[in-house]
C-alpha cells in the first residue's frame, strides 16, 4: 500500500485538522427555513440561488452534494452561501417568486431551462446572461458535469468571468 495514495474522505479532514487557519462551516443539507413557502437548503447569504431537478433525493444527491461542493469551494463559496432548490420536488415556481422570496443575484440552473421559472428569455448553456440584475447560467445537470470533462471544463470557464477567480 502506497501511503502518497490514500484517499481520506472529506469529513475525516475537518477530524485531522480541527485546529487550521480556514474555518470549515458545519453545513447540513436537511436543514431548512420552516417558514419558507419554497423549501429549500443553505443560508443564502451571498444570494446565489442553485436550481437542481434530482428525482431520487429531496436536494441532492451525496454525489451531486460532494460535487456541488467542490464547485463552490473551487469559487470561493460554500453551502451556506446559496440556495439550493429542487424542482422536481416543487415544480410550481416562477421567477417573481424566486425574486421576491430569495433577491438572488446569480441564479444558476443545473438542467433547468429558463421556461421552468417562467423566464421568457433564451439563455443557451453556458452563456452567461445578466437580466434586471440577476446573473442567469444553465447548466447540464450536476451529473452529466461530473462524467464530462469537456462540459466541466465549460461551465469553470464562466465560473471564472462570474466569481473573477
Amino acid at each position: 500500500m502506497d501511503l502518497n495514495k490514500i484517499q481520506l474522505p472529506s469529513f475525516a479532514f475537518k477530524e485531522l485538522f480541527n485546529n487550521c487557519v480556514i474555518p470549515i462551516p458545519d453545513i447540513v443539507l436537511k436543514e431548512q427555513d420552516p417558514n419558507s413557502p419554497i423549501p429549500f437548503v443553505g443560508q443564502n447569504k451571498k444570494k446565489i440561488t442553485i436550481l437542481v431537478k434530482v428525482s431520487n433525493a429531496d436536494f441532492l444527491t451525496d454525489g451531486n452534494q460532494r460535487f456541488l461542493t467542490d464547485i463552490l469551494l473551487a469559487c470561493k463559496l460554500n453551502l451556506t452561501d446559496v440556495a439550493i432548490i429542487n424542482l422536481y420536488k416543487t415544480p410550481a415556481i416562477n421567477l417573481q417568486m424566486l425574486t421576491s422570496i430569495f433577491s438572488p443575484r446569480m441564479i444558476l440552473m443545473f438542467d433547468i431551462l429558463p421556461s421552468a421559472i417562467q423566464l421568457s428569455a433564451e439563455i443557451p448553456l453556458f452563456k452567461m446572461q445578466k437580466l434586471e440584475d440577476i446573473i442567469y447560467l444553465c447548466t447540464p445537470s450536476l451529473d452529466e458535469l461530473e462524467t464530462n470533462s469537456v462540459l466541466k471544463k465549460e461551465l469553470w470557464l464562466q465560473l471564472k468571468q462570474i466569481f473573477l477567480i
